[in-house]
């Protein structure tokens, strides 16, 4: 209906079909890097450290509540002073705003923002611009191309983007960008499959199945054994570089791990 609406109006049909093309493509690069987000995050020192912390005054709350509130839940908890301000609430959301998550869905596995595309923001201003970028253009100027949205958006980057995400946003002059998100998405995989469902379960015992773990992982992932564990071995090396808790079935919403 929108599309025929606007080819009535004059907007060509290739152009139409060229827009619905870079969002797709969009959504496909943002879908990669979100996945990506996330083992690059479950793996960061300063965010378990920071996770940690939360989760020794928070934990009970949420064991009371039964489970996890959405970012934007808390928000209007804050926003009309249900709570007070050192509440779990107060805490749980600055969390998720310093660190681009919608919500917890258990202590172990975090859930990241998703982006908006389509000219309406969701999210409070305090929230997009702690969390993300938020770029509004009004129509007066917009006529043309003049003005480049991508232009805008990496220099918007370079001066907003937090410290402690810095890694994230700019990887090291050594590794692509692409090549980044592809490796923090199987190491995304690795976490949840690996390390919380069958070491956060059957430790010790699987350590005596390790060669059938790399080759099970392999043929669903379609990479070589070796090629698992070099990243096996690498998300291992990572995770315990610093004190991480093992994956508690009894959490609330553990089961969203499996679904």
């Amino acid at each position: 209906m929108v599309d025929q609406e606007r080819e009535r109006i004059g907007i060509h049909p290739q152009d139409l079909k060229e827009a619905k093309a870079r969002r797709l493509q969009a959504g496909v690069v943002a879908t990669s890097q979100w996945h990506g987000y996330l083992g690059w995050l479950v793996s960061n020192a300063e965010f378990r450290c920071e996770l940690t912390a939360l989760r020794a005054v928070a934990a009970e709350a949420i064991r009371t509540r039964g489970r996890f509130p959405t970012r934007s839940q808390l928000a209007s908890a804050t926003a009309v002073h249900e709570v007070g301000e050192n509440s779990m609430e107060v805490r749980l959301l600055e969390f998720c705003r310093r660190w681009s998550l919608e919500r917890l869905l258990t202590w172990d596995w975090p859930q990241p923002m998703h982006p908006e595309y389509f000219g309406s923001l969701i999210h409070p201003p305090e929230t997009s611009t702690e969390a993300g970028i938020s770029l509004f253009l009004p129509w007066s100027v917009m006529q043309g191309g003049q003005i480049g949205d991508l232009q805008l958006i990496s220099a918007l980057k370079i001066s907003a983007v937090p410290q402690h995400l810095r890694d994230w946003v700019f990887p090291p002059s050594n590794q692509k960008t692409e090549k980044a998100a592809d490796f923090f998405e199987l190491q995304a995989k690795l976490y949840r499959y690996y390390w919380l469902a069958l070491r956060g379960r059957y430790e010790p015992r699987f350590h005596r199945r390790l060669q059938a773990i790399d080759t099970a992982f392999g043929e669903w992932l379609n990479l070589e054994p070796d090629t698992i564990r070099r990243h096996r071995l690498t998300l291992q090396k990572r995770l315990q570089s610093f004190e991480v808790p093992l994956g508690d079935i009894d959490e609330p919403r553990a089961k969203d791990l499996v679904e």
